[in-house]
């Protein structure tokens, strides 16, 4: 754990005087001590409104040590295949999954799973309570009602 401590204070341009808070605050930072299971966090409303045209953004968040990845699922004929990203479907960081121009064809595709891994490439201690490769949690999203509305 680390602590530090600091007062605030604030200057104003070109006058040279500077204010000082009587009062101490400190900011204390800590580090995890060794893997965690990640822990994820989900939306409180499952459904989001949709405006055809505009954009969504899908949340899957959670956190862990060491830091875990994120990729997206969707249901295809009864079938669990990645999302393919491109121009109107991007992963924006920490896992939240952005749907641009939503039409209704894409609506009516059922955007099922949000699966969490591990970051490729991360250094996993011995002990660790996973293996690189393990899916360690499933979020499914088979709940998430598509609610839209025609301009």
């Amino acid at each position: 754990m680390k602590e530090k401590d600091f007062l605030s204070h604030k200057e104003r341009d070109g006058e040279g005087e500077v204010q000082t808070s009587a009062y101490p605050g400190r900011i204390i930072v800590t580090e995890p001590k060794g893997p965690a299971q990640p822990r994820i966090s989900v939306d409180k409303y499952n459904a989001r409104r949709v405006v055809l045209g505009e954009d969504v953004t899908l949340p899957c968040v959670a956190q862990g040590h060491p830091v875990p990845g994120y990729y997206w699922k969707r249901e295809l004929q009864g079938q669990s295949v990645p999302v393919a990203l491109g121009e109107r479907l991007t992963v924006l960081s920490a896992g939240l999954l952005r749907i641009s121009k939503v039409l209704d064809s894409r609506l009516k595709e059922n955007w099922s799973d949000a699966r969490l891994r591990f970051k490729e490439g991360v250094d996993i201690p011995k002990g660790s309570p996973y293996p690189m490769d393990t899916t360690v949690l499933i979020l499914r999203m088979k709940k998430l009602q598509k609610y839209f509305q025609k301009q």
